[in-house]
């Protein structure tokens, strides 16, 4: 049997449950295996198609409200200082979009195909609109169902990925640090765009430890990006009782060229 490594990311618990029924590794391994493999670029043939990390049901305590201000801007962060981490050109943003089967929105599928264009991931092109036949909406086990039907009728491999359930950004931040367009729950009650809470899937364009920047498939404007500090977005990521994220291992683009 093959051996895989296992490539779990950010600070999970005790509790942690990988798909392959293994045992989770302890705190240290995790992020050491996890920062190992999203700086690898040669992983497409040593990893499993997908890992789900688990924590325990999360805190269901309310969330404390967001008080900074959140700016809606383009590329470059609100005082002029940071350029977005993740860059994804308009041409390759992708509107969301109602099911064709019942209406409901398509955030989780829209987020999911630009993270996978941002990453080079051209053969997983449609997979949104393919979605759309199907009544809308996602959580973690149906979207696992539907790539893997979607490639299946494809003909092409899964893309590996995984997903995290739970409160800790270290996976979000490992994600934006090694150049991964991840896709985050977001919670809306942001006073620019969504004035009350939402259900909502976007991509995260940047996260470090003085900003954070969210691309959102609701508005794919090139000034459509909504900056923030890290701390409001993890609230708004959290804000639904806990976070759910999603990133592909495939290799970011390569930088962009400089004079």
């Amino acid at each position: 049997m093959k051996k895989y490594f296992l490539p779990v990311l950010g600070a999970l618990t005790a509790g942690l449950l990988l798909v392959l029924g293994l045992q989770g590794p302890k705190l240290s391994e995790v992020l050491t295996l996890g920062k190992s493999v999203l700086h690898s670029r040669e992983i497409n043939t040593c990893l499993p198609a997908k890992v789900i990390a688990q924590v325990p049901p999360p805190d269901r305590s309310p969330e404390t409200p967001a008080v900074s201000k959140v700016t809606l801007g383009g590329p470059l962060s609100p005082d002029g200082q940071t350029e977005v981490a993740c860059y994804l050109p308009v041409s390759e943003r992708i509107q969301n979009i109602g099911s064709h089967a019942d209406g409901a929105g398509m955030c989780v599928a829209t987020s999911w195909e630009m993270s996978m264009r941002y990453q080079g991931l051209d053969p997983m092109r449609g997979f949104r609109d393919w979605c759309a036949k199907a009544p809308g909406g996602g959580y973690p086990a149906k979207l696992d169902q539907q790539i893997q039907q979607f490639c299946r009728e494809k003909g092409i491999p899964v893309p590996d990925y995984v997903q995290y359930e739970g409160r800790d950004p270290a996976i979000l931040k490992l994600a934006l640090q090694t150049g991964r367009l991840a896709s985050v729950t977001y919670s809306g009650q942001d006073g620019v765009r969504y004035r009350g809470p939402i259900a909502h899937m976007v991509c995260l364009a940047h996260f470090d430890d003085h900003w954070a920047c969210v691309l959102d498939n609701n508005a794919i404007q090139e000034d459509g990006l909504l900056w923030m500090t890290p701390d409001d977005l993890v609230r708004r990521w959290t804000g639904r009782g806990g976070g759910w994220a999603v990133v592909f291992f495939a290799p970011p683009p390569p930088p962009a060229p400089t004079n």
